[in-house]
């Protein structure tokens, strides 16, 4: 079958990949698969090399701008018109209304969205969470079937009007991948860093890794002041703290790291290709945020078997189980970072068996194939 993915920006977040990994799974199992995708970035680039075709959408952005949405529009419309695909997969809500209102025009088979996050989840003033819950609600009339990453995440969507049998929950998932040994990991880490990690001086220094966008949904910010809290209380303790990836609030967390006087413990990573091989060189993954669907990486931290501190947001709760699988902790408490860090210092045993039953039910309930095989029946309809 023809399908064509589409979706707001080419950087690498969880949406990029998700599109990334399907489009090339897809194209391996012999489909004809394009994407269309705004902007310049890893994900375009990534797909070029994978022999995926990509159509430009001119003036895409993650912010409202009505000529610019109008611009995106008619390239939408342009593309869709030209690939006529019996599948259009959307990702992204901006391009999920937009596209599912073009592709129904054009008369589009199929018409899927895939929610990674609902956008009223995200902290916001009430009158604005009152407008995108609308937009999501027509989106989601829109097209012909959404998915959503987590039963928490469709029970907040199940009630509403007109949507009864057009949700389906079906979550991210992840194949084996190469995994550097914690020294190597460490070395190779410096190399593509420029920060100077001496692996044998590591072994006596607690070092906790994130990966992700920055972005304030991300919620660096806490994750700096729990890392500031941490160091004050527990000074004996050494600890370093990479945050790997590339984003608009680099400015921001920057200052922040100076003003805090942490140069010397928070690292700035920069965008790192293939940064899932270097998850051993952390003795604790980290995730900050305020806002998520289900993230890629809290599933390959848990597939490279390295522990994992989390908040409690999005289809999360519903992954992993609270110290039996994870440390899970509220958002926007960096008391709670703290603490939790200091709980896995004290419990390295404990925390060796729950990232341990944590690496097995990923390697289960969250294999790559079986999902993208539950999407193609989406795809055609047996679902």
């Amino acid at each position: 079958m023809k399908i064509l993915f589409a979706i707001t920006k080419s950087n690498f977040g969880g949406a990029q990949k998700y599109v990334y990994e399907l489009a090339s799974r897809y194209k391996e199992l012999g489909h004809d698969v394009q994407v269309s995708a705004g902007g310049e970035g890893v994900l375009k680039d990534k797909l070029n090399a994978a022999g995926i075709p990509v159509h430009h959408i001119s003036g895409a952005q993650r912010d409202i701008d009505i000529l610019k949405e109008f611009k995106v529009a008619i390239n939408l419309f342009k593309t869709i018109r030209q690939v006529r695909p019996d599948v259009l997969h959307l990702n992204s809500p901006k391009i999920g209304g937009l596209g599912a209102l073009i592709g129904r025009t054009l008369g589009v088979k199929t018409i899927v969205y895939t929610n990674h996050g609902w956008p009223f989840n995200e902290p916001r003033p009430l009158w604005q969470v009152a407008i995108i819950k609308t937009l999501s609600w027509l989106t989601l009339v829109l097209n012909k079937k959404t998915i959503v990453l987590s039963n928490i995440e469709f029970d907040q969507v199940a009630k509403w009007p007109l949507v009864k049998g057009k949700v389906v929950v079906i979550p991210n998932g992840v194949s084996d991948f190469v995994l550097l040994s914690k020294e190597d990991a460490v070395k190779k880490m410096s190399e593509q860093t420029g920060f100077d990690f001496d692996s044998k001086a590591t072994e006596k220094v607690l070092m906790i890794g994130s990966i992700g966008e920055l972005h304030n949904n991300k919620g660096y910010t806490y994750a700096i002041d729990g890392i500031k809290s941490f160091i004050y209380q527990y000074p004996n303790i050494k600890i370093k703290y990479i945050i790997i990836g590339e984003g608009e609030e680099r400015q921001d967390l920057e200052k922040k790291i100076k003003e805090e006087k942490l140069e010397n413990i928070i690292y700035l990573a920069g965008q790192v290709e293939n940064a899932k091989q270097y998850l051993r060189a952390f003795d604790i993954f980290l995730i900050s945020s305020v806002k998520e669907g289900l993230p890629y990486v809290l599933l390959e931290a848990g597939l490279a078997d390295v522990p994992v501190i989390t908040t409690s947001v999005g289809g999360i709760p519903e992954a992993v189980e609270n110290l039996k699988e994870a440390l899970i902790i509220a958002p926007k408490r960096p008391q709670e970072i703290q603490n939790a860090i200091f709980y896995a210092t004290q419990h390295q045993d404990d925390l060796s068996k729950i990232s341990s039953a944590f690496k097995n039910k990923v390697s289960t309930k969250y294999n790559f194939e079986n999902i993208s095989e539950k999407i193609l029946e989406l795809y055609s309809g047996s679902n």
